[in-house]
């Protein structure tokens, strides 16, 4: 979880190289840093009204194995280095026709990342014809699980 930083600030344009953190973005993320552990514990170190920066800004910033994630791939709003089981088509290539693909969120709470997909899969998350069937009342997600995507269903989460 990237550190927050003591400038403080009211719009983007005071923190070089971030962007401030506002009760605007506070709202984005309430439901996030009130359900969620890492959005929990995010916003207990970060206060409002101060500036952000990147935890990085490429992979190659990133530990052997993990990316650097976009905000919206994760619980809180700065990007990070998250677990990555592919960084190209070749790191696919255990079957046929596999490619590696971004994928916003895994289950509530989980962050995305990069994972193979296969044609064979149950669904694809970047190929919005082979999205997860809806079931009524519940939030369908593709996720990794096993090598493969899958749908997983979850109930909302509580108002």
């Amino acid at each position: 979880m990237p550190p927050g930083t003591d400038i403080l600030c009211l719009t983007d344009a005071e923190c070089p190289d971030g962007y401030c953190f506002t009760s605007g973005m506070e709202a984005q993320y309430s439901r996030v840093f009130r359900d969620c552990p890492d959005g929990r514990a995010w916003r207990a170190t970060h206060r409002l009204n101060t500036c952000l920066r990147a935890g990085c800004r490429s992979d190659a910033e990133c530990p052997p194995g993990n990316r650097c994630a976009d905000i919206q791939m994760l619980p809180f709003p700065q990007r990070a280095c998250v677990p990555a089981t592919c960084r190209t088509q070749w790191d696919c290539r255990r079957r046929r026709l596999g490619r590696c693909v971004e994928y916003i969120s895994g289950m509530q709470c989980t962050p995305g990342g990069w994972a193979c997909a296969y044609p064979g899969d149950e669904c694809a998350p970047q190929d919005h014809t082979r999205l997860c069937p809806p079931q009524d009342g519940m939030i369908a997600r593709c996720v990794p699980r096993n090598g493969r995507f899958g749908c997983v269903y979850e109930p909302p989460p509580a108002p």
